[in-house]
């Protein structure tokens, strides 16, 4: 499952993940980044799975702009 793992954001580290494209679309819409289920790279599990780096690079260079409460009350925001 990509993503799903523990990331640092700026003032610490959560865990996160979206086991699943559903889940994957209000992730990154959480995160800013709704454009990221309509990559080729992102749109499938075994896509992500493929460009996993890239992914984890992606979900990185946002998380780490945001504080630990910030990231959680997005992605609650989003269910």
């Amino acid at each position: 499952i990509v993503p799903y793992q523990i990331f640092k954001c700026a003032d610490g580290y959560i865990a996160a993940g979206s086991p699943n494209n559903r889940l994957f679309e209000k992730f990154s819409a959480a995160l800013g980044r709704p454009e990221w289920p309509r990559d080729p790279r992102f749109e499938t599990n075994p896509e992500r799975n493929e460009h996993r780096a890239e992914m984890i690079h992606e979900v990185e260079s946002v998380l780490a702009n945001l504080t630990i409460a910030q990231a959680i009350a997005r992605l609650e925001a989003y269910g």
